[in-house]
Parts: structure tokens; C-alpha cells; sequence
């Protein structure tokens, strides 16, 4: 929906100044303000605007746009291409991208593109560390997970999403206190927390699942530093 309304708003607002994009205040706003990276092209590839997630994400500074071209930053991009969520290695960054990009027709001979990147680079690492030991994970009957520093559970195995009653695709990326549905406790919570911050944490204590009744487990969280 971010995505539909902004691309509305580009079809009204956006004005083209030598290389540059201009918007309003109100819109310009906008645009630095979304979680996602922005680019916007004209088909000879020049970038005419990028948003501060971009920059930040590609570390480029505002004096550097009018000398850059989109392949300066992402070397296998291609113009023609139709891309939508398409995953992009960029080595020269140490990142994976998920790109979508759509065209713009502002005159006849005048057209230009706007690239939306996302930065999946700690997902797809999760991943493949996930997937290298994912038989040995869901050969156990032991809970197992990863849990990201806001809480959201990065991957978890067979044996904790049959605990949870629920299917991969409804715990992977959500809040561990929503998934728990509000029925973990605050201790556990208190220990995740103190292992984020780099301390090994075993413990005893009660704990409730939807698929059953409360029990008494062994817990133990690793700190884990993805280097």
C-alpha cells in the first residue's frame, strides 16, 4: 500500500531539474523518511534521486548523486530487466538486496525508473546458516530458534513451531511475544534480553505452549555474533 500511494504521488509531484528530481517539502519528507531504499533513473542509467535509506544503505553522499550511475552501485543491474523482490548479491557492499523497480512516462521522449531496495543481507545470512545445519536442527525434538535483537524470531525449527501450533510461515519474521500469544513469561523474556547484550543464560522454569500443557523445560540461550 506505502508503495501504491507513493507512486501516485511521483506521478504528481515529482518535477525534473537537470538531473534531479524535485519535490515539495511534504513529499520530499516522504520519500527520506521510508525504511525503504529509493532510487529513481533516467534511461541513460544517471541516478536523479536517492532517499536517505539508500544512501545509507550504499554509503553515498549527497554531493556524490550527480556523478553516479545505477551501476556504480549495483554492478549487475540491468535496464531492461522487469525486476519484482528480484535478490541481488552486491559484493562490492557485503549485501543482499531485494529489488523492484517500475517505469515512469513523464513525456514522449522522457522516461524514468525507480528502484525500491530492501536490505535482506541478515535475513539471507540466517538462512544459509540455518539451512547448513537444518537437518541436524530438525532432527531433534529440542525448541529451537533464533531470536533478532527486537525480539522477532529469525528462524525456528519443526519441533518449536508444533510446540506453538502453528506453521513456519506464521512465526518466522513475528514477535516472539505474539507467536507465544502473550504466555511466555517475564523471566524468559529478562534472560533473552540479557543475551543479546552477550551473556550464555541456562535456566529452569515453567513454560506454557498451545499444543501443551504447561511444563517444566531446561533453557538455554547461546549469544550468537554473526560476523
Amino acid at each position: 500500500m506505502v508503495i501504491v500511494f507513493f507512486l501516485i504521488i511521483l506521478l504528481f509531484v515529482i518535477k525534473k531539474n537537470n538531473r534531479q528530481f524535485c519535490f515539495d517539502e511534504t513529499n520530499e519528507n516522504l520519500f527520506n523518511n521510508l525504511d525503504d531504499g529509493i532510487i529513481i533513473i533516467d534511461n541513460k542509467r544517471n541516478i536523479l534521486q536517492i532517499n536517505n535509506s539508500a544512501k545509507l544503505m550504499f554509503n553515498i553522499e549527497t554531493k556524490e548523486i550527480n556523478s553516479l550511475k545505477i551501476n556504480n552501485i549495483l554492478p549487475s543491474y540491468s535496464y531492461s530487466e522487469e525486476y519484482h523482490n528480484y535478490e541481488i548479491d552486491v559484493n562490492l557492499y557485503r549485501k543482499y538486496i531485494a529489488l523492484t523497480q517500475t517505469e515512469i512516462i513523464l513525456n514522449k521522449n522522457d522516461k524514468c525508473k525507480i528502484l525500491f531496495l530492501r536490505d535482506i543481507t541478515e535475513q539471507k545470512v540466517l538462512s544459509e546458516i540455518w539451512r547448513k545445519y537444518e537437518f541436524i536442527v530438525n532432527a531433534t525434538n529440542e525448541l529451537m530458534a533464533l531470536i533478532r535483537n527486537d525480539l522477532t524470531l529469525a528462524v525456528v525449527n519443526e519441533s518449536f513451531c508444533k510446540a506453538l501450533n502453528k506453521k513456519f510461515q506464521e512465526v518466522s519474521n513475528k514477535n516472539i511475544l505474539d507467536v507465544w500469544e502473550n504466555k511466555i513469561t517475564d523471566k524468559i523474556i529478562e534472560y533473552v534480553r540479557i543475551c543479546l547484550n552477550g551473556e550464555k543464560i541456562i535456566f529452569k522454569d515453567w513454560v506454557s505452549f498451545k499444543k501443551f500443557e504447561n511444563r517444566f523445560y531446561e533453557i538455554t540461550f547461546y549469544p550468537y555474533i554473526n560476523s
